[in-house]
């Protein structure tokens, strides 16, 4: 099975040009909204539904918790975060196998990593740099 890691410190991200990679191998319309704020830092929002079809915005310090929480499920459920994808999807694999150094976001190099069909893995890390470790029972 493969697997995609982060193979440096930062932490696991898809560049613009993965995402709408990502999008197009999925066969999912995406609608890109810039991070006008911080463009350095992240690429913004990639929205899988129309503008008219998107959330109302709330006032945040305003709302209930029940409010802001029905907002944040609805959001996910129409973005498309890279940090959210799970690390064997095969559109990821090709995403990282097809674009290579260009397929990591700010802060990322991603790479393909072949794991053992029979093997229960999980993705450990530090300060972002993460690598593939059998999973093993653990008591605390």
């Amino acid at each position: 099975m493969k697997v995609v890691i982060n193979a440096c410190y930062g932490g696991f991200s898809l560049s613009h040009e993965g995402v709408l990679l990502y999008c197009k191998l999925k066969g999912l319309k995406v609608w890109h909204e810039p991070d006008l704020k911080y463009p350095t830092i992240g690429s913004g929002t990639y929205w899988i539904v129309p503008p008219k079809e998107r959330p109302k915005e709330i006032n945040w310090h305003e709302s209930t918790q029940e409010e802001r929480i029905a907002y944040n499920q609805a959001h996910s459920k129409m973005t498309i975060y890279s940090r959210e994808i799970e690390r064997n999807d095969p559109f990821l694999v090709q995403v990282v196998e097809q674009l290579k150094e260009k397929a990591g976001g700010t802060c990322a190099s991603l790479k393909v990593v072949d794991v053992p069909d029979d093997v229960q893995w999980t993705i450990e890390e530090y300060d972002g740099n993460e690598h593939v470790a059998e999973t093993h029972d653990t008591w605390s």
